[in-house]
């Protein structure tokens, strides 16, 4: 398609002499114009892809050049981008001069030689006229490509299918990072430093949030890697950024094809969030049907919608606050890979009911930072009633936590559900009597308290615990009655002051001095 190196030494009518090949992926570089210098630095009126032919009078006297001439010379042109070096021999020097044969065996540069009957407007003359001919060529295969391109935005999964022909058609890697800097799509390219820089670049473009290209090189082990990145979306709305790898820059004709992909690309990703719209109009409508103890209607429009359905029992999960677009996107992909859920944004919430072998595997393999609530399993009638307790538990998680109520009764009972800021307050309120005769009188009314509530009331027992005779334990528990104003043989007495007594985490005999 491009005109290479190899193109031109092949040329007949020229009879060039190929010297140095530089390896195969050195032959095959395109070369973009042919120029002609004798400078000993050439490199400022000379372009990437550049090639360029010399008689050598810049390198010394005749048959005369010294290696770290021609080693500086060489790498001044190979740092330029210049894929090859034709040497006009019998002109100035007899032959290729043996110190610039071995500093383009040692950078990999091409090296050929020009015979004296050849002058250099004929190779040059030569050239334009392969790179005019390649030109015409290469601009058929653009519009080829451009027409397979938007012939594959028709295809289901209209996204995939406009990049994977964008990979197919430029032979190079294809990766398209999303506006959360996620990457979404990847063709011919693996992670590693490479994707790890584009993912970094396109998160600062995507930050900016204008329109925008850029090109960046990217060492690496196997060689140099340019990444040319372009955003998808309008001013303020970016939707994605496009990142095309590989040896060197995107050229004219590859920019035309690429320019199509985006439009496309821009238009399937506006088309999905219009998609994901409806979805969400439609979760919204299966839950409040649901919410209202209508199945019948929620399940006809999840099986007209293709949608699958929880089965019961199921657990119901909320996530409080926080960005929604992230867990959404999480939520739909762990449909698209066979859950059967059902879930909708409710304002800054999401609330979603699975199957309840499923819901806290499925909970605790999202990655987010919003506080996350489960309740038990439950049938449909009670779903609002789930709903409600799986908030409230998820008002006690962390960010990023998930709170579950069978865990939170196996740890605690539904004590754990009653402690806070106000339950400790009141606790202390409770038992501060008792604390400050304590306090004032050296006693131990409080541990004493603790130990014949934990024993259910029972002395002998308590006193054991205690290591107490047991008439000295029934007159300090007596004078902790007196003391707080309570019957102590009330239930409700007894049961308030022990939530107090574990509220304020004073509630075990075994941690008091008695």
């Amino acid at each position: 398609m491009r005109t290479t190196v190899q193109d031109i030494i092949r040329r007949p009518e020229l009879q060039l002499q190929l010297v140095v090949d530089g390896g195969e992926a050195a032959m095959e570089m395109p070369v973009l114009w042919v120029a002609s210098s004798d400078l000993t630095d050439p490199t400022p009126f000379l372009a990437r892809g550049h090639a360029l032919l010399t008689t050598g009078r810049q390198l010394g006297p005749v048959d005369e050049v010294s290696d770290a001439e021609a080693f500086a010379y060489v790498d001044r042109l190979r740092r330029r981008g210049v894929p090859a070096l034709g040497f006009g021999v019998r002109v100035v020097h007899s032959a290729v001069p043996q110190a610039l044969i071995e500093a383009c065996q040692f950078y990999g540069m091409p090296l050929f030689a020009v015979p004296y009957r050849v002058p250099f407007i004929a190779v040059i003359r030569n050239a334009a006229e392969l790179i005019d001919a390649s030109g015409h060529r290469r601009g058929a295969w653009a519009l080829a490509a451009a027409r397979a391109i938007s012939l594959a935005a028709l295809r289901p999964q209209s996204l995939e299918a406009v990049l994977g022909e964008l990979y197919r058609r430029l032979g190079r890697p294809v990766l398209l990072i999303d506006a959360l800097g996620r990457v979404q799509l990847a063709r011919g390219i693996d992670r590693g430093e490479a994707m790890d820089v584009a993912q970094a670049e396109a998160a600062a473009i995507l930050a900016r949030g204008r329109r925008s290209s850029a090109t960046i090189t990217v060492p690496v082990p196997t060689g140099p890697v340019v990444l040319s990145m372009q955003t998808i979306g309008r001013d303020g709305e970016l939707r994605a950024v496009l990142v095309l790898g590989g040896e060197h820059r995107v050229d004219s004709a590859e920019q035309t094809v690429v320019t199509t992909a985006v439009a496309l690309a821009g238009l399937a990703l506006e088309q999905g969030r219009e998609a994901r719209r409806l979805r969400g109009w439609l979760r919204a409508a299966v839950w409040r049907s649901l919410e209202r103890g209508d199945p019948v209607f929620a399940r006809r429009i999840m099986r007209a919608a293709g949608v699958r359905v929880p089965g019961e029992p199921f657990r119901v999960a909320v996530w409080l606050g926080g960005p929604t677009d992230e867990l959404i996107g999480q939520l739909e992909n762990a449909y698209e890979g066979g859950e059967a859920l059902a879930f909708t944004v409710i304002g800054d919430d999401i609330v979603a009911c699975v199957p309840a072998d499923r819901c806290i595997p499925l909970v605790r393999s999202l990655h987010t930072s919003m506080q996350a609530g489960v309740s038990e399993p439950v049938s449909l009638p009670r779903l609002g009633v789930a709903t409600d307790r799986a908030r409230r538990l998820a008002a006690r998680a962390e960010p990023g936590e998930a709170v579950v109520l069978d865990e939170v009764g196996a740890e605690g009972g539904l004590l754990t559900l009653l402690v806070g800021p106000d339950a400790e307050d009141l606790a202390r309120a409770n038992l501060q009597p008792l604390m400050d005769h304590d306090l004032a009188h050296g006693t131990a009314l409080v541990g004493a308290l603790a130990a014949w509530l934990a024993a259910n009331g029972n002395v002998e027992a308590a006193a054991r615990r205690a290591g107490l005779h047991r008439h000295t334990l029934r007159d300090r528990v007596t004078r902790a009655g007196h003391v707080l104003g309570r019957d102590l043989d009330s239930a409700d007495t007894r049961a308030d002051l022990w939530l107090s007594l574990r509220t304020v985490g004073v509630a075990d005999a075994d941690t008091l001095e008695l």
